[in-house]
């Protein structure tokens, strides 16, 4: 059952009846009050409604999308049952869908009008880990987070931060330990892919959809995303071709990783993602990653 923020049952005496739609769209406080002159309530009933929504929505409902709201609701499916809708969470994942665009446009400016998806080899994670103890580690653990966090252990301000929340500081410990950012995206992806995987397998939502937005806001757009604009500003050709690759390859994994939960701007990315044949004309029929990629 979906409740609203307070964990109230919807109700029209309330006043916090919240239709699928004005989430979408939007409405103003005005428009909210003018829907219950359409209902059955007494006087009474209509002002505490009325009182109801300006205690809630005292600025209306904020336009948030579709995609936003499949989002919202996937994951709050980790609360059982029921669900207790916060319109402010719903408009936390609208400006979670303007990051993704802005990232990938941004992203598109580092791949270029000459980058053609051909020039990606089908690599596998096995392929790039190297030689580094960390990486090799990471190949035994069965989460990369969490051979992460035993890394970087012994560095007590990061009480209480996961892998996915890199900071700066850690984003400085990560350089000072010779960690290639390149081989470093390349297993979250892989883990992401593979718990996204295994949690629609089994149903869980919240895991999946926590786990795209781990992805595509902490480790692209705060990690990689910042450790690339030193590269595509020198002249190493080879370093650059190197890190579009990478770029590339991590903007078609999350945005399929996505589909399932936000449709419309995930095809609307993939459609721009430059591509030398497109082999699926739509992201709903191409294949969902899987670990290996």
């Amino acid at each position: 059952m979906v409740r609203d923020a307070h964990g109230r049952k919807m109700s029209k005496s309330l006043g916090n009846v919240i239709d699928p739609m004005d989430v979408i769209k939007g409405i103003s406080l005005e428009d909210l009050q003018k829907q219950l002159l359409d209902s059955n309530l007494d006087p009474k009933e209509l002002e505490r409604a009325r009182e109801g929504q300006r205690r809630d929505y005292p600025q209306g409902i904020p336009e948030c999308g579709t995609d936003a709201l499949r989002f919202a609701l996937c994951a709050y499916t980790t609360q059982g049952r029921d669900i207790n809708l916060d319109i402010l969470r719903v408009q936390g994942y609208r400006f979670f869908c303007n990051k993704i665009w802005n990232a990938t446009k941004f992203a598109l400016t580092y791949l270029g009008p000459e980058f053609k998806d051909d020039k990606y080899n089908n690599t596998t994670c096995t392929d790039v880990i190297g030689d580094g103890k960390w990486y090799q580690r990471a190949l035994n653990e069965s989460c990369v987070q969490e051979a992460l966090n035993n890394y970087l252990a012994t560095y007590s301000y990061l009480d209480g931060y996961t892998p996915s929340q890199l900071d700066s500081k850690v984003y400085q410990i990560l350089k000072e330990l010779n960690i290639n950012f390149a081989n470093y995206l390349h297993l979250k992806r892989c883990y992401a892919a593979k718990t996204c995987d295994e949690a629609l397998v089994q149903y869980d939502f919240a895991l999946a959809t926590s786990t795209c937005y781990n992805l595509w806001l902490y480790d692209l757009c705060d990690i990689y995303l910042e450790y690339l604009k030193p590269i595509f500003q020198s002249e190493n050709k080879m370093a650059k071709l190197a890190a579009q690759k990478v770029l590339f390859k991590t903007l078609d994994v999350g945005l399929r990783l996505l589909s399932p939960f936000m449709p419309f701007i995930t095809e609307e990315l993939y459609q721009r993602l430059p591509r030398k044949k497109l082999i699926y004309p739509s992201i709903c029929i191409s294949p969902y990653p899987d670990s290996s990629e």
